[in-house]
């Protein structure tokens, strides 16, 4: 199998957003692969996932529609886990979806050792300034808990300073080391290296050639929507710092339980657009290790949760866990998270299984207000979707940009 076969170029690329603008769903860009296809893929690699992560013997079910399983595979971020799964002997195949799921594999090995040198020569060139780096998500996960790098899937490198004069020096650094600045928000930059294509290589795998980019974070605070409020973890996490990133002690990783409610309230954040089966498997994996190791302790997860007004925002991604991965969180924990959560998101959760959450085919309403809990926030919410927080000429851009951020990061960050 010729990963050529997937490859997409930029003027195709282009189309398939005019054709996704069309046709009012602006994150569906196959319009050669039936949604229902996709779906079924989904809920098959879905069932692998249940049974590896139980102990059970695991088969993934034949399935003829060999673009359909490769973009399930792709959308979700678990394609080169099963993949090493399949070489591993714990899940069985039949031949093209072993093919293909190996594709899968062995780009993503690639793309992890690039992206391995260049995150250790940029948290280098940080240290060596002084500036204290935090190295979040996909660069902490797969090395710290996956069964190896290649494995997890990385978008871009997401790195945490401690903000104002340190975000300052790390921003002169990376500018004056070939990095220009992508976007700005307001709790990160974006930054790339100059000269570089930023050009989507595939739509339906990872492909160890596509973009990535450096999100320089000075906020891990999250907001669901425009309307909602905002978590308070930068007040809090502090303390939460171990000098364990295993590719340079230089940097730290969030410890237990800081970063448990960051990657869970990172997800909750995320539900109403898209919520990638890989993440869940984030939490499965964290939560499983650090029980063991008595790293993780729940009563504590509960008390910084309850001071960060982040347990609310937590719930979907711990509730969608427990469905995954059965007896992986305290009944009485997903409890508490539900009661912090508005109705809507509990309702939600209730009518989702853990692939049913990844929506790129479909929207409402309903979904994109669930958040707003009373007339103050569905005000906030609807004031801010009519008008965006942009320069009009702006906003033209920020479209493209979003489309190219959510196939490049929505799936795997």
């Amino acid at each position: 199998m010729d990963a050529r076969d997937f490859e997409i170029s930029p003027e195709t690329f282009e189309a398939r957003q005019i054709w996704a603008r069309r046709n009012g769903k602006v994150l569906w860009l196959w319009p050669d692969i039936a949604p229902r296809a996709w779906r079924g893929a989904l809920e098959a690699l879905e069932a692998v996932i249940r049974q590896v992560l139980s102990g059970a013997p695991a088969r993934l079910e034949a399935l003829h529609d060999i673009p359909a399983l490769s973009l399930a595979a792709y959308t979700s971020g678990v394609g080169p886990l099963v993949g090493y799964w399949i070489e591993k002997g714990l899940v069985l195949a039949d031949t093209d979806a072993a093919a293909l799921l190996a594709l899968h594999l062995d780009h993503n090995r690639r793309r992890m050792a690039m992206l391995a040198k260049r995150a250790r020569d940029v948290v280098g060139l940080l240290a060596a300034s002084g500036v204290d780096v935090t190295v979040l998500k996909g660069m902490h996960l797969a090395f710290a808990y996956f069964p190896e790098p290649g494995t997890r899937p990385v978008s871009d490198i997401d790195l945490l300073t401690g903000g104002g004069a340190d975000q300052e020096v790390a921003e002169e650094v990376l500018a004056s080391n070939g990095f220009e600045l992508i976007s700005r928000n307001y709790k990160e930059t974006t930054w790339a290296l100059a000269g570089i294509s930023r050009a989507v290589r595939s739509l339906l795998l990872a492909h160890a050639e596509d973009p990535w980019s450096i999100d320089l974070h000075h906020s891990i605070d999250q907001k669901p929507a425009s309307g909602a409020s905002k978590t308070s973890l930068d007040q809090l996490v502090g303390p939460f710092r171990a000098s364990d990133w295993p590719l340079d002690r230089n940097a730290t990783t969030l410890a237990q339980p800081a970063l448990l409610l960051h990657l869970a309230s990172h997800i909750g954040a995320a539900v109403r657009v898209n919520l990638s089966l890989v993440r869940l498997v984030d939490l499965v994996l964290v939560i499983r290790q650090d029980s063991r190791t008595g790293n993780l302790d729940w009563d504590a997860f509960i008390e910084l949760g309850t001071r960060s007004q982040a347990l609310g925002i937590a719930f979907p991604a711990l509730a969608l866990v427990e469905k995954l991965a059965p007896g992986t969180v305290p009944a009485s924990v997903i409890e508490i998270c539900a009661q912090a959560s508005p109705p809507r998101v509990r309702q939600w959760v209730r009518d989702r299984t853990p692939a049913g959450a990844q929506c790129l085919d479909s929207s409402s309403l309903r979904v994109h207000y669930m958040w707003a809990s009373g007339a103050l926030e569905h005000v906030r919410q609807i004031g801010a979707d009519l008008v965006p927080d942009l320069p009009w000429r702006q906003i033209p851009a920020r479209y493209g940009e979003f489309i190219r951020r959510a196939l490049r990061r929505g799936f795997t960050r």
